[in-house]
């Protein structure tokens, strides 16, 4: 706290401080703090009220917050790294607003997180879930064409085939992961292998 008397607008100390205040959902000092924050446009100051905004369940007000940040496409807010956090609150945000503002959001996320197989993995099971199948399967089979380890996606793009009723391209795939040497969700694959007609 020193230092923030010395620098009362240290963006350094100021985000890492209102994490802290975050995690341990101290209103009072989230307010207190982001005061310090000069630039109300900036990425520490927005992601401040998103933050504020969850905590006190004020999911409207964490949708336009949300929405202008992914509008302007804050390079802080929207990195390569994924933060499961980040995108559960999204999820929580969204919880009884209709899917597809959901999926906008998650489809600007995708370009960010699209390199983490945590997120590509809730994407794309939401998709399916959404039988949005035909975006589903653009999704896996892009990542297919750009991943080394593709057996768990081979294993969910048989799962939108099956789902789509598109019989032959899901026994293609089921024949592709039958007959080479792939590591992949042995579970679901024998669910599915049950399915084939």
């Amino acid at each position: 706290m020193e230092i923030l008397e010395k620098e009362p607008e240290n963006e350094e100390v100021l985000h890492n401080l209102l994490e802290i205040f975050y995690e341990t959902k101290d209103i009072k000092n989230i307010e207190r703090y982001s005061k310090n924050i000069l630039n109300k446009n900036s990425n520490l100051y927005m992601k401040s009220q998103f933050n504020l905004a969850y905590i006190k369940k004020d999911y409207i007000l964490a949708r336009e917050i949300l929405e202008n940040m992914i509008l302007i496409k804050r390079e802080n807010i929207l990195n390569k790294n994924y933060n499961k956090t980040f995108v559960n609150q999204i999820e929580t945000v969204y919880k009884d607003v209709k899917n597809d503002e959901l999926l906008k959001i998650l489809d600007i996320l995708y370009e960010s997180y699209r390199d983490n197989s945590d997120f590509l993995k809730y994407y794309s099971l939401l998709l399916i879930e959404k039988k949005k199948f035909n975006k589903a399967e653009d999704v896996l089979m892009k990542e297919v064409l750009e991943r080394d380890k593709i057996g768990d996606i081979l294993v969910d793009l048989a799962d939108v085939y099956h789902q789509n009723n598109e019989q032959e391209k899901f026994k293609n795939i089921m024949k592709i992961l039958e007959n080479q040497s792939i590591i992949y969700n042995k579970n679901k694959y024998i669910l599915l292998k049950n399915k084939i007609k």
